[in-house]
């Protein structure tokens, strides 16, 4: 799964493919993969009304746009894991990060969203960092602070 188009994400399917593992990822993703390449997901998820099921629990969510504009975060309610790529911010990661695709005013609703969707993981995973309780808070905090930075100005 790609969670979204950057080579954090990307990179490795070559080697899954390569192996004969199916790869996923939202629409959008694999549109601008073909865009951007070299590594493109092999198919897209069947999304219906923003989500995805996979086999078994396993369900992909696209919240709507944030660390960039076709990010998806995988749900496995079953278990209380939430994968959520770089959308979500590990507690020891301090910025937003690459923010080059980044649609940073729709974010706090796309986190907003994940929220009431996947509600009281037990397990969150981040694209960075470590895997730790708090990434939506963290995420949150950050965004803020991103927020307040460009409406005062840099300090």
């Amino acid at each position: 799964m790609a969670t979204h188009f950057h080579r954090d994400r990307t990179g490795g399917l070559p080697a899954l493919q390569a192996a004969s593992v199916p790869t996923v990822a939202y629409p959008l993703t694999l549109e601008v993969a073909r865009d951007r390449g070299p590594a493109v997901p092999t198919t897209t998820a069947d999304f219906v009304q923003d989500t995805a099921q996979l086999s078994g629990d396993w369900g992909l969510f696209f919240p709507g746009a944030g660390h960039t504009r076709s990010n998806i975060v995988a749900w496995l309610p079953h278990h209380g894991v939430l994968f959520g790529g770089c959308f979500l911010k590990s507690v020891t990661i301090g910025d937003l990060g690459n923010l080059a695709d980044a649609v940073v005013p729709a974010w706090k609703d796309s986190l907003q969203r994940v929220r009431s969707r996947c509600r009281t993981p037990q397990i969150t995973v981040p694209g960075h960092g470590t895997i730790a309780n708090g990434a939506d808070a963290q995420t949150l905090a950050l965004l803020t602070k991103e927020s307040d930075t460009a409406a005062h100005g840099s300090t």
